[in-house]
């Protein structure tokens, strides 16, 4: 059985329930006016890297409450971290998230899955946290 990571923040999704992962962090750091400039560089070729190597598989998942996971071993992770570091650097909390069972899988490509998650008709209440300023 495979395993997936991903990484995420505190801050939760409308539609999923779940907290947004890390790409939806960095696209709201980099807009931020206050950020120093060899950051908010370092983000950019980040997300570059990400651009370039990583398929971005939205107009595929039609459903909006699939969360996406990455292949544990794939070396897209390696990468991640470099985000990840950016972000904290940034003063956003990234934890990192492991399972085997992430949910009915609605899309899958060699570094990635979007799943929506079991049990998602059960609504949990989340703490809803401002968007990042």
């Amino acid at each position: 059985m495979s395993n997936y990571v991903r990484f995420e923040t505190p801050y939760y999704c409308d539609l999923s329930s779940q907290p947004l992962g890390i790409f939806w962090a960095a696209n709201q750091v980099a807009s931020r006016e206050q950020m120093c400039d060899w950051s908010r560089q370092w983000l950019r070729e980040s997300l570059r890297w990400f651009h370039r190597n990583l398929p971005a598989p939205w107009t595929d998942v039609r459903d909006r409450r699939a969360i996406f996971w990455f292949r544990s071993r794939s070396g897209v992770v390696r990468e991640i971290w470099h985000l990840v570091a950016i972000l904290r650097e940034e003063g956003v909390p990234v934890r990192k998230r492991s399972t085997q069972m992430p949910g009915r899988i609605v899309y899958d490509d060699a570094f990635q899955i979007a799943a929506i998650p079991y049990g998602h008709g059960r609504r949990h209440r989340k703490p809803r946290l401002p968007y990042l300023t």
